[in-house]
Protein backbone atom coordinates (compact mmCIF):
# COMPACT_ATOMS: atom_id res chain seq x y z
CA UNK A 1 0.00 0.00 0.00
CA UNK A 2 1.29 3.26 -1.04
CA UNK A 3 2.40 5.42 1.63
CA UNK A 4 4.21 8.57 2.75
CA UNK A 5 7.58 6.55 2.70
CA UNK A 6 6.62 5.52 -1.28
CA UNK A 7 5.54 9.45 -1.70
CA UNK A 8 9.24 9.85 -0.60
CA UNK A 9 10.51 8.22 -3.10
CA UNK A 10 8.77 8.95 -5.97
CA UNK A 11 9.77 12.65 -5.37
CA UNK A 12 12.68 12.20 -5.02
CA UNK A 13 13.31 9.92 -8.28
CA UNK A 14 10.72 12.70 -9.96
CA UNK A 15 13.04 15.88 -8.80
CA UNK A 16 16.50 13.79 -9.97
CA UNK A 17 14.38 13.55 -13.81
CA UNK A 18 13.29 17.08 -13.30
CA UNK A 19 10.10 16.49 -13.38
CA UNK A 20 8.74 18.98 -11.15
CA UNK A 21 4.59 18.63 -11.92
CA UNK A 22 4.86 14.89 -11.76
CA UNK A 23 6.42 15.73 -8.32
CA UNK A 24 3.53 18.09 -7.17
CA UNK A 25 0.92 15.53 -8.94
CA UNK A 26 2.49 12.64 -6.40
CA UNK A 27 1.67 15.09 -3.07
CA UNK A 28 -1.65 16.13 -4.67
CA UNK A 29 -2.92 12.95 -5.68
CA UNK A 30 -1.61 9.82 -4.17
CA UNK A 31 -2.59 10.92 -0.56
CA UNK A 32 -6.32 11.34 -1.60
CA UNK A 33 -6.16 7.79 -3.54
CA UNK A 34 -4.64 6.13 -0.88
CA UNK A 35 -6.21 7.96 2.14
CA UNK A 36 -2.91 9.17 4.11
CA UNK A 37 -1.77 12.58 4.56
CA UNK A 38 1.56 13.91 3.92
CA UNK A 39 3.77 14.40 6.61
CA UNK A 40 6.91 16.49 7.01
CA UNK A 41 9.29 14.23 5.24
CA UNK A 42 7.32 13.99 2.29
CA UNK A 43 7.12 17.71 1.87
CA UNK A 44 10.62 18.31 2.80
CA UNK A 45 11.41 16.19 0.22
CA UNK A 46 9.47 18.08 -2.72
CA UNK A 47 10.98 21.20 -0.89
CA UNK A 48 14.26 19.35 -1.80
CA UNK A 49 13.13 18.77 -5.72
CA UNK A 50 11.93 22.41 -6.24
CA UNK A 51 15.31 23.88 -4.61
CA UNK A 52 17.54 21.48 -6.76
CA UNK A 53 15.27 22.88 -9.73
CA UNK A 54 16.03 26.89 -8.81
CA UNK A 55 12.61 27.17 -7.86
CA UNK A 56 12.71 28.43 -3.69
CA UNK A 57 9.34 30.57 -4.34
CA UNK A 58 7.63 27.06 -4.80
CA UNK A 59 9.62 25.82 -1.56
CA UNK A 60 8.39 28.99 0.27
CA UNK A 61 4.62 28.20 -0.68
CA UNK A 62 4.76 24.72 0.25
CA UNK A 63 6.34 25.81 3.67
CA UNK A 64 2.92 27.82 4.03
CA UNK A 65 1.11 25.28 2.77
CA UNK A 66 2.61 23.01 5.64
CA UNK A 67 1.75 25.76 8.14
CA UNK A 68 -1.91 25.82 7.02
CA UNK A 69 -2.12 22.17 6.97
CA UNK A 70 -1.28 21.95 10.79
CA UNK A 71 2.20 19.73 9.98
CA UNK A 72 5.13 21.07 11.86
CA UNK A 73 8.23 21.88 10.02
CA UNK A 74 10.82 19.82 11.81
CA UNK A 75 14.80 20.56 11.94
CA UNK A 76 15.25 18.84 8.62
CA UNK A 77 12.92 21.46 7.43
CA UNK A 78 13.79 24.25 8.67
CA UNK A 79 17.64 23.59 7.21
CA UNK A 80 16.63 22.12 3.49
CA UNK A 81 14.80 25.52 3.38
CA UNK A 82 18.02 27.77 5.22
CA UNK A 83 20.31 26.01 2.69
CA UNK A 84 17.87 26.82 -0.31
CA UNK A 85 17.35 30.45 0.77
CA UNK A 86 21.22 30.78 1.07
CA UNK A 87 21.96 29.57 -2.28
CA UNK A 88 19.27 31.63 -3.62
CA UNK A 89 21.05 34.40 -1.79
CA UNK A 90 17.65 35.81 -0.46
CA UNK A 91 18.45 37.62 2.93
CA UNK A 92 14.88 38.17 3.71
CA UNK A 93 14.01 34.41 3.55
CA UNK A 94 17.08 33.60 5.66
CA UNK A 95 15.41 35.82 8.16
CA UNK A 96 11.98 34.67 7.63
CA UNK A 97 12.90 31.23 8.44
CA UNK A 98 15.05 31.61 10.98
CA UNK A 99 12.62 33.65 13.02
CA UNK A 100 10.15 31.19 12.13
CA UNK A 101 12.06 28.43 13.46
CA UNK A 102 12.78 30.29 17.08
CA UNK A 103 9.32 31.36 16.95
CA UNK A 104 8.10 27.60 16.71
CA UNK A 105 10.67 25.20 18.46
CA UNK A 106 13.67 27.32 19.36
CA UNK A 107 16.96 26.31 19.26
CA UNK A 108 16.25 22.55 18.73
CA UNK A 109 15.16 23.41 14.96
CA UNK A 110 17.78 25.12 13.92
CA UNK A 111 21.69 24.49 12.12
CA UNK A 112 24.03 26.79 14.08
CA UNK A 113 26.33 26.85 10.33
CA UNK A 114 23.31 27.46 8.76
CA UNK A 115 22.62 29.91 11.03
CA UNK A 116 25.75 31.97 10.76
CA UNK A 117 25.63 31.61 7.13
CA UNK A 118 22.33 33.13 7.11
CA UNK A 119 23.57 35.94 9.33
CA UNK A 120 26.61 36.41 7.00
CA UNK A 121 24.12 37.06 4.23
CA UNK A 122 21.84 39.42 5.93
CA UNK A 123 24.79 41.30 6.89
CA UNK A 124 26.34 41.33 3.23
CA UNK A 125 23.15 42.69 2.39
CA UNK A 126 23.56 45.63 4.73
CA UNK A 127 20.40 44.22 6.14
CA UNK A 128 22.06 44.13 9.83
CA UNK A 129 20.62 46.92 11.33
CA UNK A 130 17.30 46.12 9.98
CA UNK A 131 17.09 42.43 10.47
CA UNK A 132 20.18 41.05 11.64
CA UNK A 133 21.09 42.36 15.16
CA UNK A 134 17.49 41.76 16.02
CA UNK A 135 17.52 38.56 15.36
CA UNK A 136 21.30 37.86 16.42
CA UNK A 137 19.87 38.94 20.19
CA UNK A 138 16.45 36.26 19.34
CA UNK A 139 18.85 33.62 19.10
CA UNK A 140 21.67 34.47 22.14
CA UNK A 141 17.84 34.72 24.00
CA UNK A 142 17.27 31.14 23.05
CA UNK A 143 20.35 29.83 23.73
CA UNK A 144 21.92 29.64 20.17
CA UNK A 145 25.22 31.10 20.73
CA UNK A 146 26.53 32.48 17.49
CA UNK A 147 28.83 35.16 16.78
CA UNK A 148 28.18 38.10 14.75
CA UNK A 149 29.35 38.31 11.50
CA UNK A 150 32.77 40.86 11.16
CA UNK A 151 31.97 44.13 11.37
CA UNK A 152 33.39 45.91 7.30
CA UNK A 153 35.19 48.67 9.72
CA UNK A 154 37.34 45.94 11.19
CA UNK A 155 37.88 43.44 8.94
CA UNK A 156 40.51 44.39 6.58
CA UNK A 157 39.16 42.37 3.35
CA UNK A 158 36.16 44.03 3.58
CA UNK A 159 37.23 47.26 4.01
CA UNK A 160 39.51 48.15 1.04
CA UNK A 161 42.49 46.00 1.91
CA UNK A 162 44.81 44.67 -0.51
CA UNK A 163 41.96 42.39 -2.30
CA UNK A 164 39.05 44.58 -1.75
CA UNK A 165 36.18 44.30 -4.23
CA UNK A 166 33.06 46.52 -4.50
CA UNK A 167 30.66 43.41 -3.33
CA UNK A 168 32.72 43.37 0.07
CA UNK A 169 33.81 39.97 -0.83
CA UNK A 170 37.36 38.91 -0.76
CA UNK A 171 39.08 38.66 -4.20
CA UNK A 172 41.69 35.76 -5.60
CA UNK A 173 44.73 36.59 -6.40
CA UNK A 174 45.05 35.43 -9.90
CA UNK A 175 48.77 34.65 -11.51
CA UNK A 176 49.31 35.17 -14.87
CA UNK A 177 49.35 32.15 -17.07
CA UNK A 178 52.04 31.74 -19.47
CA UNK A 179 50.39 32.66 -22.18
CA UNK A 180 49.51 36.01 -21.18
CA UNK A 181 52.62 36.79 -19.86
CA UNK A 182 54.63 35.26 -23.32
CA UNK A 183 54.15 38.08 -25.37
CA UNK A 184 55.05 40.70 -22.84
CA UNK A 185 58.39 38.74 -22.63
CA UNK A 186 58.78 38.42 -26.60
CA UNK A 187 58.58 34.95 -26.55
CA UNK A 188 56.23 32.32 -27.32
CA UNK A 189 58.33 29.40 -25.50
CA UNK A 190 56.02 28.24 -22.18
CA UNK A 191 57.55 30.11 -19.33
CA UNK A 192 59.07 28.75 -15.57
CA UNK A 193 57.55 30.47 -13.04
CA UNK A 194 59.59 30.06 -9.80
CA UNK A 195 58.72 31.62 -6.22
Amino acid sequence: TPSNHSASILIKLYGRCRDLDAAFRVINEMPQKYGFRPNAAVYTCLMSTCIANNRMDLAMKLRKRMIEDGIGLDEKTYSTLLRGALRAGSAEQCALLVSSALDQGGRRLLDEELVRGALALIQRRRLWSERGWELHERLRDAGVYVRPPADPQTCPARSGGRFHTTDGRPQRRRLPTPRAVAPLCGSTRWLTVRW
